[in-house]
């Protein structure tokens, strides 16, 4: 899992300096982005047991 969220920050690294040198996005929302992976498996349980 860990390779995993290795990937993904790859992923958001290179694809947010694109877009960073394109003006298309701040380098604040790339920061932003870098929080995602570390968050999401954390909170997807509590997600799922939300009361509908």
């Amino acid at each position: 899992m860990n390779f995993i969220n290795n990937i993904g920050y790859v992923v958001v690294c290179v694809m947010g300096g694109v877009m960073v040198t394109r003006r298309a996005i701040e380098i604040g929302d790339v920061q932003a982005l870098f929080n995602i992976p570390d968050n999401f498996p954390s909170q997807l349980p509590r997600w799922l047991t939300l009361p509908t």
